[in-house]
């Protein structure tokens, strides 16, 4: 009996692994579509600027690096936890254990 108690314990650990990983994915996909979307939106304001004032130099604009690396300068995973963003039922996984 003890056996099949510790293979149920697998298995259902296993799926508690199988879901945090696809939260994982889904929580990764949608800050790579979001930082995607503000990189094309400073692309465009940069683009206004210097349309408003050609004399602007690029040298002294930061965030034109910043765009150019995709956005990516704090390094992958800094948008998970992100406050004020409603709890999923990914968020809710780590809470049962």
């Amino acid at each position: 009996m003890k056996l099949n108690d510790k293979i149920r314990q697998l298995k259902v650990e296993n799926s508690k692994l199988i879901f945090q990983n696809a939260c994982t994915k889904i929580s990764f996909a949608k800050s790579k579509t979001n930082n995607f979307a503000k990189s094309e939106e400073v692309k465009s304001l940069q683009s206004v600027i210097n349309l408003l004032a050609p004399g602007y130099s690029d040298k002294n604009n930061r965030s034109d690096s910043y765009v150019k690396s995709g956005g990516e300068k704090n390094g992958p995973g800094y948008v998970i936890g992100e406050p004020g963003r409603k709890r999923s039922s990914c968020d809710q996984i780590g809470d049962r254990n």
